[in-house]
């Protein structure tokens, strides 16, 4: 029977699926790598302000839901966001990770 999935490649070209698997972790650490770096260079944006002051663990969750309401953007990004502060830090860097 005839693989048609790789009709074009000669025996010797076909990738077998653990040299596959290789591949793809290797250019996902590449990726994950190319995104940390110069991850806190330039200073935030408004956009992000608004989302570090909304998203502040220092405040409750009633707070949090307040600042939300008043500023009309009704965004449960701003809940995920404070518990991942609650649990890895409130920081730039930790904001930055989850913002871009």
């Amino acid at each position: 029977m005839i693989d048609k999935t790789n009709i074009f490649l000669r025996n010797d070209q076909k990738l077998n699926h653990n040299n596959l698997r290789v591949y793809l972790v290797l250019i996902f650490i590449l990726g994950f790598l190319i995104r940390l770096y110069n991850l806190n260079y330039e200073d935030y944006w408004f956009d992000e302000l608004f989302t570090f002051y909304v998203s502040d663990p220092n405040v409750t969750f009633y707070e949090t839901y307040i600042r939300i309401i008043d500023t009309e953007n009704n965004n449960f990004y701003q809940f995920i966001l404070k518990l991942f502060f609650l649990f890895f830090g409130y920081n730039d860097f930790n904001g930055r990770l989850v913002f871009k």
